[in-house]
């Protein structure tokens, strides 16, 4: 049995359940409906249970050390963020009544309630799609897509675009590197860092451009947009109990937004 086989059934085993790609597609547009739709408060409760599933779901744990380490380093800035807009927001939007005050500047409750909403929205809708692709294989994802019918065109631009943002922050490492060694101050403070932000533009787009057209190059001369569409196992493609669990779901999250828009 092929790795990708045993990735992508969506059956119960002997000790636990694997979602295939479709399944956790489903998962990530009931979570999308619900940061549109539902209070802040019950999306809250969301991004716990997102964050619960990436630990005790297998289908739903990161794949790589590195995809661990982005998930861990993202809810400790999406808290911060939060905390942010929050306060900002607060201090901005003097409506309703002060929450409360820090030395001469009051924090109001309409504000803080309107950088919580924008702010919990922002996490979840970001956090479903980190944990989709922390935990699926790139590989897996486009043959999912060249399976559906999609062009090889879009599945290889989808492919060099996901491995260029992986590979972003060790090319700035490196230019960061390659520039102080020079001479240039970009570890001295934040405007020294601004300015090197200058220096490190031009060489990291050169790279990126020259590597997306090698690799491009690479797959043409390979026959990559020759080749026929793959098709994947049966059970990954059938409605599945997960599908239908994610799905009926998201139609009740609409069904009671529509039912408490209309009974305003």
């Amino acid at each position: 049995m092929s790795s990708w086989h045993h990735f992508s059934t969506g059956t119960l085993g002997k000790r636990t359940m694997r979602m295939a790609i479709p399944d956790k597609l489903s998962f990530v547009l009931l979570v999308w409906i619900c940061a549109f739709l539902l209070p802040w408060q019950w999306n809250s409760a969301v991004i716990g249970f997102v964050i619960i599933l990436q630990v005790l779901a297998p289908s739903f744990r990161p794949i790589s050390k590195s995809s661990r380490r982005y998930f861990s380093r993202f809810v400790a800035y999406a808290l911060v963020l939060t905390l942010v807009l929050a306060l900002v927001n607060g201090l901005l939007i003097r409506e309703g009544s002060v929450r409360f005050s820090i030395l001469f500047l009051n924090f109001f409750d309409a504000g803080i309630i309107y950088g919580l909403e924008v702010s919990v929205r922002i996490v979840l809708l970001s956090l479903s799609i980190l944990l989709f692709f922390g935990s699926t294989r790139i590989q897996d994802f486009a043959r999912y897509l060249q399976s559906v019918g999609m062009p090889n065109s879009f599945v290889s631009i989808l492919l060099l675009t996901l491995h260029f943002l992986e590979q972003l922050p060790h090319r700035i490492a490196q230019i960061f590197t390659a520039q102080e060694a020079r001479g240039a101050p970009v570890r001295a403070g934040i405007l020294s860092r601004g300015r090197a932000l200058l220096l490190v533009l031009p060489p990291l787009i050169l790279s990126s451009i020259v590597e997306s057209l090698e690799r491009g190059a690479a797959l043409e001369l390979r026959g990559y947009h020759f080749y026929k569409p793959v098709t994947i196992d049966g059970k990954d493609t059938r409605f599945s109990l997960w599908r239908y669990v994610f799905m009926t779901l998201a139609i009740t999250v609409i069904i009671r937004s529509v039912y408490l828009w209309l009974m305003r």
